[in-house]
């Protein structure tokens, strides 16, 4: 089944808003969890993002988008966007809704490419690793302005979709791989 590219129906210091414009988009499809060989997920996006550091700097910020799609029980066709959502979300905040993906949900060619020089707003928000160390990580959703990324992050946090190991109350400064300290 194809799907529509368009939407249908149906901070503190714990967190910090970033915009950057779209330097790159890299899609990958059915890419195995590096920990996981078992996980596999069917779309995801390496965006590369052009960010300024409050000093005037300019860096490379990399975000990743994925999601796996929703498919029948029995015929494994995909049916619906499922947690791949997050895909045709970015590409709607970069202003590419008119698109569809092919009936195996490979996204069009053109997409990547028109994504680029596109400003989208992304938010790094504390939380841990692993082994408990604090570090931040990055909001798997993007919007169009600071505005609208804070209240969709707000809503995941006191919704069912809270942000993956987001711990506001981690104590200790902590510097982001894009180099600002918190």
């Amino acid at each position: 089944m194809a799907l529509s590219g368009q939407n249908g129906t149906g901070g503190g210091a714990n967190y910090y808003i970033n915009s950057g414009v779209v330097k790159s988009v890299e899609v990958e499809y059915n890419k195995a969890n590096p920990n996981n060989a078992e996980k596999v997920t069917d779309v995801e996006l390496k965006v590369v993002l052009d960010s300024v550091k409050d000093s005037g700097e300019h860096f490379d910020k990399s975000i990743y988008v994925s999601g796996n799609y929703k498919k029948d029980e029995i015929t494994n066709t995909i049916i619906d966007w499922g947690s791949a959502f997050k895909i045709r979300q970015f590409f709607n905040v970069c202003g590419l809704s008119k698109w569809a993906t092919d009936d195996f949900g490979i996204l069009p060619d053109y997409l990547a490419k028109d994504a680029v020089g596109h400003t989208v707003y992304t938010i790094s928000y504390r939380s841990s690793d692993d082994l408990g160390e604090p570090k931040y990580r990055t909001y798997k959703m993007v919007a169009k302005n600071a505005e609208q990324i804070e209240k969709m992050f707000t809503k995941d946090v006191n919704g069912d979709y809270p942000p993956w190991k987001y711990e506001p109350n981690v104590e200790e400064m902590v510097t982001t791989e894009d180099g600002n300290v918190f």
